[in-house]
């Protein structure tokens, strides 16, 4: 379908260090997702502005935001994944928008920062949890507290 499209290249086999410097030169991430758990590949991805193509399989729907920073597919079909090429490729305002979101939805809901401050209000959270269902063990102890 995209033979001879001088605007897209297959990268082929590519270690991890060296994708992620070349993750910035590309416009789509295009992977099916087939029985991926996560993908940390998607995060990669979006976070040096790649927008997703990928089949929404697995845990994918969960670190894309289908028609916010990338499109999901139904599972296993490559030829709605390469209409949502061809639609991405003809519309390109519309890639350059996903592609602004996904930078922003990493930063905001999966970068590490977001993680610790996620974690500190889950932990802090509990605390105030055991505090309140034991008041006088807590009190009396110098290690709660």
């Amino acid at each position: 379908m995209f033979s001879g499209d001088h605007r897209v290249r297959f990268a082929g086999r590519i270690d991890n260090e060296a994708l992620l410097q070349l993750l910035p030169h590309f416009s789509i991430n295009l992977w099916p997702a087939v029985n991926e758990a996560l993908g940390m590949t998607f995060l990669e991805s979006q976070a040096r502005g790649c927008t997703v193509v990928a089949g929404n399989e697995g845990g994918v729907h969960s670190v894309v935001d289908n028609g916010h920073t990338g499109i999901l597919c139904p599972p296993r079909d490559s030829l709605a994944l390469a209409r949502a090429v061809d639609s991405l490729l003809s519309h390109p305002e519309q890639l350059e928008n996903y592609q602004q979101n996904a930078r922003t939805y990493v930063t905001e809901n999966h970068s590490l920062q977001h993680a610790a401050t996620e974690l500190r209000d889950i932990i802090s959270h509990a605390i105030t949890i055991q505090k309140q269902s034991n008041p006088t063990e807590s009190a009396g102890n110098p290690d709660h507290g």
